[in-house]
Formats: C-alpha cells, sequence, structure tokens
C-alpha cells in the first residue's frame, strides 16, 4: 500500500512508529545554521526561504475538523498521502502554481503538467488547494535540501 515511500516513511505509515532523527535534524541546522560567509552560496545567505507542500483536499476532507474521529496513525497517512507537490520558495512562490493553473484554465489550453492538473481537478471538485508552508526563514540552500529529503521519502512517483 504504502511501496512507493523510503522504506524509512514506508514503517513509519505501517507501524506509527518513528525513528529518531533528532541527531540528523541537529546536524542539518547545524550545517546551516552559521555559514561561512566565504564560500559562495547558492541564492546568497539571507534567511528568507522556506519550503511548502501542496495539499490535495480531495484526500484531507477537512482532515482538522474530523482528526478527532481518527487514530493518529490514520491522520498522518492521510497526511502523507494528500502531499502532491514539495517546493522551496520565497515571498509568493507557492501562489505561482495557482496562478499557472488560472491561466492554463482561462486560455483553455489542454496541454498541461501533472501538477497543474491536480490543481485543476481540484478546483473542478468545487475546492481549493491547500498550500503549507514550513521550515521557514532558512537560507535557500538549507531550504533546496530539507526539499531533496522530503521529495526522497514521499518518492517522485507519489508527487506531480
Amino acid at each position: 500500500q504504502f511501496s512507493s515511500y523510503s522504506p524509512e516513511l514506508c514503517q513509519s505509515l505501517e507501524t506509527f512508529v518513528f525513528p529518531d532523527c533528532s541527531q540528523d535534524e541537529l546536524a542539518l541546522v547545524q550545517q546551516f545554521d552559521q555559514p561561512d560567509q566565504n564560500r559562495k552560496w547558492r541564492e546568497g545567505l539571507l534567511k528568507s526561504s522556506f519550503n511548502y507542500l501542496l495539499l490535495d483536499p480531495r484526500v484531507t476532507k477537512n482532515l482538522p475538523a474530523r482528526c478527532h474521529t481518527l487514530s493518529s496513525a490514520e491522520c498522518f497517512r492521510t497526511f502523507v498521502s494528500s502531499i502532491f507537490y514539495v517546493g522551496k520558495g520565497k515571498r509568493s512562490r507557492p501562489y505561482c502554481h495557482l496562478y499557472d493553473a488560472l491561466t492554463h484554465f482561462k486560455t483553455n489550453n489542454n496541454q498541461v503538467n501533472t501538477k497543474l492538473k491536480q490543481i485543476l481537478d481540484v478546483w473542478e471538485s468545487g475546492q481549493g488547494v491547500i498550500s503549507l508552508h514550513c521550515f521557514q526563514n532558512v537560507i535557500p540552500v538549507e531550504a533546496y535540501t530539507r526539499e531533496a529529503c522530503m521529495v526522497d521519502a514521499l518518492g517522485l512517483q507519489m508527487l506531480t
């Protein structure tokens, strides 16, 4: 059922047991907390980046309102399975995808990628895409690193 995800995420989805990743998180944060000013960093050192997830509300089915009727494991599984895009952004970047979808919709352009198709399908169902921002106020390289980690865990085939 969860075979498209990384082995570690599969195990957590099946057992609802999470590995202790605190040392990995600490190492990642320390890597970027005080970056070497003399080194050239992709997109600079301004802590204005974040990561974001686009979620399908047809999967979450208003998860916050119904989470009290579900087990924590089921809430987690629902959340993970609703993610269809992982990104790194600054300012209004997540909304660019929505703008692109709207442009395609207005021009009746049938040539859309899977991400835009998913957004258009969500809208056609009468709902809106959920944009969840996380890991805010980080340097771009940290956001790219976290994005790659999330994509690796979720698996490219599970994303648009």
